[in-house]
C-alpha cells in the first residue's frame, strides 16, 4: 500500500502508504521469465499481485483483501487482463494478526487456489526461503507485477513489468517513515529500492514477489512516493512466515 496516498486516502499507501500498483523504471518482461507471478483480481478487475508457491497456493499482502467479493487469480500471461488462466480463490487465509493495529508488521495472505494449477513454461512455483536465510543492505533482488509507473497514474501496467531493486539499511528507512507514523518491525519486514534513479513497486503491486536467487523473500507491502530514492519501498520478510505458511499449506 502507498502512504503518502494513505494520507491522502485517509486524510494518507497502503490502502493508499497505498497498496501499490506498477513497477517503476522497470522494463516489459515474458512471463517465462517470471512464470511465479501472479494478478489477484477482485470482481474480475487487477487489484493486486501475488506469486505462486505449489500448484493449490499463492502468497500476497494481506491488505489487499480487506474488500468483501469474488476474488480469482490470473497466472501464466504476459497481460493483466488476458491470456494465461483465470483462477477462483477458494479460500483466503490471513495471518491472524493481520487485522491488528499493527497489521502491516503481518502483511501476508496465503491463497488457496479452487482447482489446482497445471505447470508448463508460463505457470512454475517459486522456492520459498529457509528458515534461517538472513538478506542484508546491498543484495540485489527483483520485483516484478502489473502496478502504476508513477505516482497517482491510477492506470496501471498493460503487460507485466520488472525491475532490480536492493536492500536498503534498516535504519536509514526507520528515519524515513518515522514522519508518517510507520514503525518496521525489523524481524517482519524489510526495506528494498534503489538509491540512484527511480526504482520501485507502486499502487496495484502490493503482494507481488520480490525475488532473489530464484526464491521468494519479500511481498510488495507499503511505500510513499512510487520511486522516490528517499522513500524505498517495505516489504513483508517471508522468512519471518515460513511457520505459518507450513501450518496452512504443508509447504
Amino acid at each position: 500500500m502507498w502512504i503518502l496516498q494513505i494520507f491522502t486516502c485517509f486524510t494518507f499507501y497502503a490502502s493508499c502508504v497505498t497498496g501499490m500498483e506498477r513497477i517503476v523504471g522497470g522494463r516489459d518482461v515474458e512471463i517465462q521469465d517470471f512464470p511465479y507471478q501472479l494478478s489477484v483480481r477482485l470482481r474480475f478487475k487487477h487489484i493486486c499481485g501475488g506469486a505462486i508457491i505449489s500448484s493449490s497456493y499463492g502468497l500476497s499482502a494481506a491488505h489487499c483483501f480487506k474488500n468483501t467479493g469474488l476474488y480469482s487469480v490470473r497466472a501464466g500471461s504476459n497481460f493483466k487482463d488476458f491470456g494465461g488462466v483465470l483462477v477462483y480463490l477458494q479460500t483466503v487465509i490471513l495471518h491472524p494478526n493481520s487485522r491488528s493495529v499493527h497489521r502491516y508488521d503481518y502483511d501476508i495472505a496465503i491463497l488457496k487456489f479452487s482447482i489446482p494449477l497445471l505447470f508448463g513454461p508460463n505457470i512454475q512455483p517459486i522456492r520459498l526461503p529457509n528458515r534461517n536465510d538472513v538478506l542484508k543492505p546491498g543484495m540485489n533482488g527483483y520485483i516484478s507485477g502489473f502496478g502504476d509507473t508513477f505516482t497517482y497514474s491510477h492506470a496501471g501496467s498493460r503487460k507485466l513489468r520488472a525491475v532490480e531493486i536492493f536492500v536498503q539499511n534498516i535504519q536509514f528507512c526507520e528515519k524515513k517513515y518515522r514522519i508518517y507514523g510507520v514503525v518496521i518491525n525489523r524481524s517482519k519486514m524489510f526495506c528494498a529500492g534503489y538509491l540512484y534513479e527511480p526504482r520501485d513497486s507502486c499502487q496495484g503491486d502490493s503482494g507481488g514477489p520480490f525475488v532473489r536467487n530464484n526464491t521468494l523473500y519479500g511481498l510488495v507491502s507499503l511505500g510513499a512516493e512510487c520511486g522516490d530514492p528517499n522513500y524505498p519501498g517495505i516489504y513483508t520478510n517471508v522468512v519471518a512466515f515460513r511457520d505459518f505458511i507450513r501450518l496452512n499449506t504443508g509447504l
